[in-house]
């Protein structure tokens, strides 16, 4: 299994984002779907911490193995309510930049868990489901 982690702000996000990537890409080959699944699926949830965190400030841990893709991301600031948001509607294609971060990565993911304070998300990609799904 391999780890990659980065700690992410709002002046580095994207800059660690590739550069987590990068890394990745030193270990193990990933198809083009699968780097764009975790590239997609990274993009969005810090984002999301970037937006609307109180701290803009998160840890990130990428643990790869021959199935899964686990991120796991834990948010400085005070959280968010997930459950509210996990539940909505998919996002109106007339607005198509409001709440779309939490239903792509649900599309991606097998697995999509935060704790109760909304601090921590826990994100399982299958590898064979992205090149299954994508094809």
């Amino acid at each position: 299994m391999i780890k990659i982690t980065g700690k992410i702000t709002e002046n580095n996000y994207s800059k660690n984002i590739a550069a987590m990537l990068e890394r990745l890409n030193q270990y193990i080959v990933l198809t083009e779907m699968e780097q764009y699944a975790l590239q997609l699926v990274l993009w969005e949830l810090i984002s999301n911490v970037i937006r609307h965190s109180t701290v803009k400030k998160a840890d990130v841990l990428i643990h790869l193995s021959t199935e899964d893709i686990t991120i796991e991301l834990i948010d400085h600031g005070n959280g968010f309510d997930w459950r509210s948001q996990i539940t909505k509607a998919p996002p109106s294609l007339l607005a198509p930049h409001e709440g779309c971060g939490l239903f792509l990565i649900q599309q991606l993911a097998t697995h999509v868990t935060f704790d109760d304070a909304g601090k921590k998300a826990r994100v399982i990609i299958q590898r064979a489901k992205i090149e299954e799904e994508f094809r």
